[in-house]
């Protein structure tokens, strides 16, 4: 709901759900009524609600930024805060009864030291699914109504900011129809509480802010709001790779988004380290240039493959998470493909095939 929180805050309540929800225990539900319909859960007497004030007030500050983020001026600030009280609160009344009864079984769960069954995830999964799909409805409802009162280039930032929200409801979406349909592995999406789990929650938060950056910029891009310079330089050769990644496998649009999510991911690991070693790089650059004789060449090159270790190591983790993207029918697709090259097409021009290894 791009509208009721900003880029960074939806970032963050999104990957702070995946995040959550690889530590979900959930309890088998009681069998549903004989007619085939479950009827919905009693609002809990326990647990975490907030006040009707603690809702006012937070929605306030989220206008106020909302209002500074897109320059509005005060007839516009008035419309979009007559907006957010609208519609977000009766959103969260009408659906209490399951978000609540939802958020106290994580919350009971987060405390239990032991994975989840993966049947008692899909049943959880399940019932996230809805819930996920009308925030998405709620999201673009308040967009279509901000359209009403905003001004052209207001709605090029507005479009962009969709973007990016659908981008982060879109990754929580996948993952919980993937546990729904049994996909969820304890062994891989499970980390106990301590170190483990808080850098696996970071993971996945760098991940859904990175994916979601790539769409608000794929759209500001596509609406000509931005645009590289002249002089620019030209893409490095992990963008290189990842370009020609997307090109073999012919990637859809989501695909596209988490293969330049993790370009960007590491791409930021590999820029910080190499600044922060600065020093040390131009030290074995003047020794590799300065060595003479095989021993001294040896030692420099030695130097040279010890500091840079690093950054092979962060483009072999870029080339793992894009190999986990392409379906088994994408990969057989471009194998297909390059078997029909022309025998004179360079082989290096596309990253090599992998074996196939899921039915994704």
């Amino acid at each position: 709901m791009l509208e009721i929180v900003t880029r960074r805050r939806i970032s963050r309540v999104v990957a702070a759900g995946l995040g959550l929800l690889a530590a979900l225990a959930t309890r088998a539900q009681e069998a549903a009524p004989s007619d085939g319909l479950e009827a919905p859960p009693p609002i809990p007497t326990e647990g975490f609600w907030p006040t009707r004030l603690m809702l006012e007030r937070f929605l306030d500050r989220i206008c106020d930024e909302i209002v500074e983020k897109y320059d509005m001026d005060d007839d516009q600030h008035a419309r979009m805060s007559d907006l957010l009280h609208e519609r977000f609160p009766a959103w969260m009344s009408t659906n209490r009864a399951e978000i609540q009864t939802l958020m106290n079984e994580f919350f009971e769960a987060q405390l239990d030291d032991q994975p989840p069954a993966p049947e008692d995830v899909a049943l959880w999964a399940e019932r996230v699914l809805p819930l996920l799909e009308g925030f998405g409805d709620l999201g673009e409802g308040l967009t279509d109504s901000m359209r009403e009162f905003l001004t052209d280039d207001q709605q090029v930032l507005l479009d962009a900011e969709f973007a990016a929200f659908q981008a982060g409801v879109g990754l929580a979406t996948n993952k919980m129809r993937a546990w729904a349909a049994g996909g969820y592995d304890p062994q891989r999406d499970w980390s106990p509480h301590g170190r483990a789990r808080r850098e696996r929650e970071r993971e996945e938060n760098r991940e859904v802010e990175a994916a979601m950056e790539a769409a608000r910029q794929e759209s500001l891009e596509h609406s000509g709001a931005t645009s590289a310079p002249a002089d620019a330089d030209p893409p490095d050769e992990w963008a290189q790779y990842v370009e020609a990644f997307i090109a073999r496998y012919e990637l859809s649009v989501e695909q596209r988004q988490r293969a330049v999510a993790y370009l960007r991911i590491k791409q930021r690991d590999r820029d910080t380290y190499l600044k922060r070693t600065a020093p040390e790089l131009e030290r074995v650059e003047k020794l590799l240039a300065s060595a003479e004789g095989e021993p001294a060449q040896q030692a420099a090159q030695e130097a040279w493959d010890r500091v840079n270790a690093p950054v092979d190591r962060m483009f072999q983790q870029l080339k793992d998470k894009l190999d986990t993207i392409p379906t088994r029918a994408q990969r057989r697709a471009a194998a297909q493909r390059s078997l029909s090259l022309p025998a004179t097409q360079p082989a290096t021009t596309q990253p090599d095939t992998q074996p196939d290894v899921s039915d994704r």
